[in-house]
């Protein structure tokens, strides 16, 4: 192999063995252009592997000297997945027998198979160059590149779209390049006599013509292999462009419109003359003209006014071939399609699969010309700089460098048996993932297959009988056998409550409470009487003597001292003097074993009497104001006679 960063047509060294892997033969001249240059331009030993040895791609490559090899790339029915295996391998003898240094594939099928193939056969560099955004929109193709994209050394991206697709899938930055697939500048040359479409046609010679150059495909199914964008649609919309033309020429009459391309096999064909009918029902016979395949395009678009691209699913189209030849271009806003056409700079954007706003960008190059002229200068100024065939084959040249840096030796027998065994297991789950959701059950899911519609059609009347005849007499037998326990039990549990709680409770309350209460009640005003009636026969018979002494003794020591005070002088007139005081009467003596104490005079009836009614009613407060309302007015009435009694 040879080193990185060498060149690939150095002298005296081996060049670069690079073979580009495609799954067809006809068309795809922009594989003849880049295997070529690379080969002239940078020395590199180029090698075709297509599905075919006869087509006109391939005569191409036979008259440009570039070898080709045949292999089998087919793999979408149920048929050719059985024989799958057997196309991998087949591929995979091929680059071990000529151990190529760049394995690089392109289109969607040769990019599965091409890729096992060399990851299995240990190419030093596997790249994959995916030429639009197709299979990235749609659900089956996009898990199986993400599920196979791992054993691609880097992708090649063909547009900024692609590689946010497969940034959003999860595919690691460093492992994605950009490169445009750029047309060959010389073949569309300004200097080229533009076609004579208004004479051929009929047409006023300054009458302003729309034209749109595609080929006519056929409408898409509603699967799983086509973007939702697409389903039911044409991808071309040729339908969009027949519908803006009828509103454009309620505007502007003198506008004149052409179709240029033919149909693609036979659905192509079909759809084609379904498009002639349209026309004819929206009466545009006299200003619309279908002219079919024609070999001079750059011509035919040197000779518009404004060339027109309304596909609903694209790389970058017939863009580049407008802009190429200056033609003032409106394209819709998808793909690859807005990184050439700049709205306002490079042309004009309009939205997908909207006749509205395409007759609006078409009429807004045609009501002002000379911007349209502008923009389309700066259109071809832009094209010339980053999207040529030159600028492509630079590019790829540079990546091969990287990768070549950065590649191991490749094609080593033990890595490649260790791939054989890992890869077999990976290869064997896509493969029954996609036999058993992409081809059998998804499918019938999305034509309205459930299976369980049928089970549940031949149980219906097994689950009506079960439901309306049998489900209500286990309902009421478990019913009537759940309340009938539950009464009994409730009967047994209000038995028990009643003996063990209720009962107990009633007659604790009502004959053990009351004859506690009154015995504990008995005893406390038993206990306080005897208690409030011992304080007053302490205080009667200590407290009240002690009192009277001290009232004696005082009133004597009053006495003494006016009889020793000295008499005041009067100083006007003499005052009698007070008469003697009466002497007490002599006091009994109490005569006791050991000594013999003066007893205290007895104090007056007088003064015993308020003293025994404090008491009284001191013993009606504590113990009246608890009784009965009966017993308090007895108490009353006994205080009143015992006071009345001490009084007399």
């Amino acid at each position: 192999m040879t080193s990185a960063g060498q060149s690939a047509g150095a002298p005296g060294r081996e060049p670069i063995r690079v073979c580009h892997i495609c799954a067809t033969t006809e068309g795809a001249a922009w594989l003849h252009e880049q295997l070529r240059d690379l080969r002239d331009r940078h020395g590199y030993d180029v090698t075709a592997i297509l599905n075919g040895t006869k087509g006109g791609l391939v005569d191409r490559f036979n008259a440009s000297g570039i070898r080709v090899l045949e292999a089998d790339f087919d793999f979408i029915s149920g048929g050719d997945l059985f024989s799958l295996p057997r196309k991998v391998l087949r591929l995979y003898r091929i680059l071990k027998r000529e151990r190529f240094d760049i394995a690089q594939s392109h289109l969607f099928n040769s990019m599965v198979i091409g890729r096992i193939a060399a990851w299995f056969a240990d190419v030093p560099v596997r790249l994959s160059m995916v030429a639009g955004p197709f299979h990235l929109e749609a659900y089956t193709p996009r898990w199986i590149d993400r599920w196979t994209c791992w054993m691609e050394t880097a992708i090649i991206s063909s547009c900024t779209f692609m590689r946010t697709l497969y940034r959003g899938m999860g595919v690691p930055a460093r492992k994605i390049e950009l490169a445009f697939y750029g047309p060959d500048p010389k073949r569309f040359d300004i200097g080229v006599t533009p076609a004579d479409i208004r004479g051929e046609q009929g047409w006023a010679p300054d009458a302003p013509v729309v034209g749109m150059v595609a080929y006519f495909y056929t409408e898409l199914g509603v699967n799983r292999w086509t973007p939702p964008a697409v389903q039911g649609r044409a991808i071309k919309r040729q339908e969009d462009f027949i519908r803006a033309a009828r509103m454009i020429l309620d505007e502007r009459p003198d506008v004149r419109f052409l179709l240029v391309g033919s149909g693609w096999e036979d659905g192509g064909h079909a759809y084609m003359a379904r498009m002639r009918i349209l026309a004819t029902s929206l009466g545009l016979d006299p200003y619309l003209r279908f002219t079919g395949h024609r070999t001079d395009v750059p011509a035919v678009l040197r000779s518009l006014d404004v060339a027109v691209q309304a596909s609903v699913n694209e790389n970058l189209g017939g863009t580049i071939e407008s802009l190429a030849m200056e033609a003032p271009t409106v394209a819709t806003r998808v793909g690859g399609m807005v990184d050439t056409v700049i709205d306002g700079e490079t042309g004009v954007l309009v939205e997908p699969a909207d006749p509205a706003d395409l007759k609006r960008g078409i009429l807004r190059q045609l009501d002002d010309p000379d911007a349209a002229r502008r923009m389309a200068k700066r259109g071809r100024e832009y094209m010339l700089s980053r999207f040529t065939l030159d600028h492509t084959v630079d590019d790829l040249h540079g990546i091969y460098d990287r990768r070549l840096a950065d590649a191991p030796r490749g094609y080593r027998p033990v890595v490649s048996a260790l791939r054989f065994v890992g890869g077999s297991v990976v290869c064997a789950v896509i493969v029954l993932r996609f036999v058993f959701l992409d081809l059998f059950l998804l499918p019938r899911w999305d034509v309205g297959w459930r299976p369980w519609h049928r089970a549940i059609h031949a149980l219906s009347r097994p689950i009506y009988v079960l439901r309306h005849r049998v489900w209500p007499m286990v309902a009421n037998a478990v019913l009537r056998s759940y309340w009938t326990w539950r009464w009994r039990l409730a009967r047994a549990a209000n038995f028990v409550r009643y003996r063990m709680v209720v009962l107990p409770l009633f007659n604790l309350r009502h004959r053990v409470l009351p004859v506690i209460l009154n015995a504990t009640l008995r005893w406390y005003w038993q206990l306080r009487w005897a208690a409030t009636r011992g304080m007053a026969h302490l205080r009667y018979r200590i407290l009240a003597p002690a009192r009277s002494a001290a009232a004696h003794s005082l009133l004597a020591a009053r006495t003494r001292l006016a009889r020793t005070a000295p008499k005041p002088t009067p100083r006007y007139r003499p005052v009698a003097p007070p008469p003697p005081p009466t002497p007490p009467k002599p006091v009994a003596v109490m005569h006791a074993p050991t000594a013999t104490i003066t007893s205290i005079p007895s104090p007056p009836a007088a003064a015993v009497v308020p003293i025994t009614r404090i008491w009284l009613w001191r013993f009606y407060a504590f113990v009246g104001r608890h009784a009965p309302s009966g017993n308090r007015k007895r108490l009353r009435e006994f205080a009143n006679r015992l006071t009345r009694g001490f009084r007399r």
